[in-house]
């Protein structure tokens, strides 16, 4: 399975600018835009759970009369680590501005000076020829990664609502803020171990609060440390699991998740070759494709 540890520990430098990730190999070659578009949401996930911050990828627009008084813009969002989904409401304005009735399908005239053009003009986004044409734009969204404060359960607040930008520095940062965390909950009733390479032949336990924990349950994290990540509701939580990947849902047009086990499953041909399939890898295999293709 990809890991985003092994991609830092080997030097390469990973950001997110203007919501497009961004992955530089130490090597300096290029990484494969197939190898990307498959591994992508594995990294997001580890990647948000290593900043602590949810990243949005866009799904789909919708338009309606809402409390039979108020037209408006649904954009609708999910949350690459936790699968969850979030919305987000904009003013529009669903009647023809010349000889009455309403507009068909998606069609929206957006307000001169409202949320909703301001927001498109801050993210830089291509711009329509009118702002009446904004509806056949609104699907370029799907092919950036955004970020948001979310205000009352799953709703996104419009006016924070951005295109994603994340340092290389930043995930350094909540790298070693993961070991941080760990060496500072020892001394408060936490301590969390694994049967890792560094504890050969040791089996520690885990105690959150003075509780154990089943082994199961123990997390091999980012360097085996301890990493906080956010919830679907936007608070802290401590994460506990044995695997950096979960909900690994594949971007907008791979059409399933990418699934890995921890113990790879037997050899299978790949597209005709002697590769196993990038969901079978081991580490080392995924590394070798990467490094080669």
């Amino acid at each position: 399975m990809v890991k985003l540890n092994d991609l830092i520990n080997r030097g390469d430098v990973i950001s997110i600018t203007n919501g497009k990730l961004h992955i530089t190999p130490k090597s300096g070659k290029p990484v494969p835009s197939d190898w990307l578009h498959i591994h992508q949401n594995t990294l997001l996930s580890q990647l948000s759970c290593v900043i602590a911050q949810p990243i949005y990828q866009f799904t789909q627009f919708k338009v309606g009369r809402y409390s039979n008084r108020f037209d408006g813009l649904t954009m609708s969002f999910t949350d690459l680590k936790y699968n969850s989904d979030y919305y987000t409401i904009f003013n529009v304005s669903l009647d023809r501005k010349k000889g009455g009735g309403r507009l068909k399908g998606k069609l929206f005239n957006p307000p001169a000076q409202g949320a909703l053009l301001k927001f498109w003009s801050r993210s830089n986004l291509p711009k329509p020829r009118r702002p009446s044409e904004l509806y056949k734009k609104i699907n370029m969204m799907k092919n950036y990664l955004w970020q948001a404060q979310v205000s009352e359960k799953n709703k996104i607040e419009t006016q924070s609502l951005r295109l994603a930008n994340i340092t290389h520095q930043q995930i350094l940062d909540g790298i070693g803020g993961g070991v941080s965390a760990a060496h500072e909950r020892h001394n408060s009733g936490v301590i969390v171990s694994s049967n890792s390479g560094a504890l050969s032949g040791q089996n520690k336990e885990a105690f959150i609060g003075g509780n154990e924990l089943p082994n199961n349950h123990i997390y091999q994290g980012v360097e085996s440390s301890l990493t906080t990540c956010v919830n679907s509701h936007g608070y802290n939580k401590l994460r506990i699991s044995t695997s950096m990947g979960a909900n690994n849902h594949g971007i907008s047009k791979q059409g399933s998740a990418v699934v890995s086990s921890p113990i790879p499953l037997p050899i299978k041909q790949y597209k005709g070759g002697n590769t196993r399939r990038p969901q079978d890898q081991t580490v080392d295999e995924w590394l070798d494709d990467y490094d080669n293709a």
